[in-house]
């Protein structure tokens, strides 16, 4: 009797928290575009069409450029700015500035790349400014030498550092994790294009998981 009791109980919690994910399917495109530039200095643009609902709607759209330089090898420091224009389900904006530190390491068929931002955010609505952590790992392994094609997977972390209300709270926010493959092309393969799979994790008064079909073109001058 008492095991039926908890095997019920436990049934129903887990339906409980099964209920309280949303899910979606989406659609997101990064194009990206490094341009070098004297002294070590480099240029960073990115336009981040983002289609939600069933990929049905465009949800939003983020805009983002920044300033970096190379103070070591492989390693760049960054600062920058993001601009969010949401659509669906109803109109705001969003400003982001940001800091960032990025470390790249290559072998032969293997390039490793770590990139650790620190963000604020500033919604359109009255309210005070909130920030958060987020750290990507991006592993980028070719698998042959003589064809431009490379598998790519990571993962990216968001931890908000304070709360606000009706806003982001203090604390794990959400999570991305990439899958896909990549077409090396350009001077040096040193421009890709890929596309997979993402799977997003947002925490929050009801969570949500969105399963992303992902694109991004990523180009270097």
């Amino acid at each position: 009797m008492i095991k039926n009791l908890v095997f019920s109980l436990l049934c129903l919690l887990s339906l409980a928290a099964q209920a309280r994910v949303i899910s979606d399917n989406q659609g997101w495109m990064n194009l990206n575009a490094f341009v070098s530039l004297p002294w070590e200095w480099q240029f960073y643009l990115e336009v981040q069409p983002r289609l939600i609902d069933q990929r049905h709607y465009l949800g939003a759209a983020l805009y983002r450029l920044a300033m970096g330089r190379t103070v070591a090898p492989g390693l760049s420091l960054w600062l920058g700015y993001g601009f969010i224009e949401y659509s669906h389900p109803q109109e705001s904006y969003e400003d982001r500035p940001f800091v960032q530190l990025m470390h790249t390491h290559a072998w032969d068929k293997l390039k490793l790349t770590n990139r650790t931002r620190w963000e604020g955010r500033f919604l359109q609505y009255p309210t005070p400014p909130s920030s958060r952590l987020r750290h990507l790992a991006r592993v980028q392994w070719r698998m042959t030498m003589s064809l431009p094609i490379a598998v790519v997977a990571w993962d990216e972390w968001f931890w908000n550092s304070n709360s606000i209300k009706n806003g982001p709270q203090e604390g794990f926010d959400q999570n991305r994790a990439f899958v896909g493959v990549g077409w090396l092309f350009g001077e040096a393969e040193k421009n890709i294009i890929e596309v997979g799979y993402m799977n997003q994790y947002v925490n929050g008064v009801v969570d949500r998981r969105n399963h992303v079909l992902a694109g991004q073109l990523t180009v270097r001058f």
